[in-house]
């Protein structure tokens, strides 16, 4: 992501197309707003991508923003060479790069990372941040939930003076990966414009879409099984799951430890709000874990909840918010008889 002056930038109008509200801004000119400004760039070569990414981040550098590349490493050599050449060694030396392995490790940490970034260049007093980034949809989590951090950035990140083009090579991700990724960026950018997007959708719109496909794990026994469970048998299920979890996965011992305090935050929530009894279920293959926690009540409402700390010290949803950065995928599900929350770690042969 590439941050604007700490100013919000204010959109200037160049030209309106098709119903009202669709406007066209020239993608070198600042972008007007007042918080989090979320771009989209869909690219065929080399040369698309430099010719929108470039000029973006050296409106950044020239607008006093700190200026950020979170890319994988050939297209962000791709892009520092082209500015390089184009801005100079002394301009393109101005532009951080930040490995994209260590920011797109989970979802929700994914989001939690770009706040941490914004908090410190407030912190810092800076002008904003302006951020070139490019999602690794294969990532554990798999394209569903890294197409709902997408949508959910632009909740979590809306007071911030943040910029980011995120770009998308069209050649290589899936139908389905671009067609999500036109529903949760509300602006469109090539080297000419920027759009104002007519697909995208708001978070809450976005995040009550279709739920992924059945989970394949789910077709065989569990080999955890746990039909009853309340706050005084937490502590023998944290147990009984972690020795199950270790024996059977090849997950390190602090993904896996991560991963049970995960499930018992669920359990823990399903005992205080839910409706008995509470149930859970684990399934354990080499390189994934997969929980099922089971309650007869009617769950949340609020597909948000859990991507935001609490604030001012409640603790109402923290448990939510910690399997949240606890699990690389975490789904909700309300049927006839009750409310599941299904959280995994590692990754599926599917996903890969």
């Amino acid at each position: 992501m590439v941050s604007d002056d700490g100013r919000r930038r204010s959109r200037q109008t160049t030209a309106s197309h098709g119903r009202a509200g669709s406007r066209v801004t020239r993608a070198s000119r600042a972008v007007t707003g007042t918080g989090f400004v979320h771009d989209a760039l869909f690219f065929a070569s080399d040369e698309d991508l430099v010719a929108a990414a470039v000029p973006y981040l050296r409106a950044g550098l020239e607008a006093g923003e700190r200026a950020l590349l979170v890319c994988d490493p050939r297209r962000e050599q791709v892009v520092y060479t082209a500015l390089r050449d184009q801005a100079g060694a002394a301009d393109a030396a101005r532009v951080g790069v930040v490995p994209a392995d260590d920011v797109y490790q989970r979802p929700a940490a994914a989001v939690a990372a770009y706040q941490e970034i914004m908090e410190q260049d407030s912190a810092a007093g800076g002008r904003g941040v302006r951020v070139v980034a490019e999602l690794d949809y294969d990532a554990p989590g798999g394209w569903w939930e890294w197409s709902r951090a997408e949508a959910v950035v632009n909740h979590v990140l809306a007071a911030y003076p943040l910029t980011c083009l995120c770009v998308h090579d069209s050649r290589q991700l899936s139908p389905d990966v671009i067609a999500a990724a036109h529903r949760s960026h509300p602006n469109l950018v090539t080297a000419d414009i920027r759009t104002l997007n007519e697909a995208y959708e708001k978070p809450r719109d976005f995040l009550r879409g279709p739920v992924p496909p059945a989970d394949p794990m789910e077709s065989h026994p569990p080999t955890v099984a746990v039909a009853e469970v309340g706050a005084a048998g937490l502590a023998a299920l944290r147990a009984q799951l972690r020795s199950a979890a270790r024996s059977g996965s090849a997950l390190a011992d602090r993904v896996i430890d991560e991963y049970i305090q995960a499930i018992s935050e669920v359990a823990t929530n399903a005992i205080l709000h839910g409706a008995a009894p509470v149930g859970t279920r684990l399934w354990v293959e080499p390189n994934r874990l997969l929980a099922a926690v089971t309650d007869r009540g009617r769950g949340f409402d609020d597909p948000l909840a859990g991507y935001l700390p609490p604030a001012g010290g409640v603790m109402n949803n923290l448990g939510l918010w910690l399997a949240r950065r606890f699990s690389d995928l975490l789904t909700t599900e309300v049927t006839s008889t009750g409310f599941t929350v299904r959280l995994s770690v590692g990754v599926r042969e599917r996903d890969r």
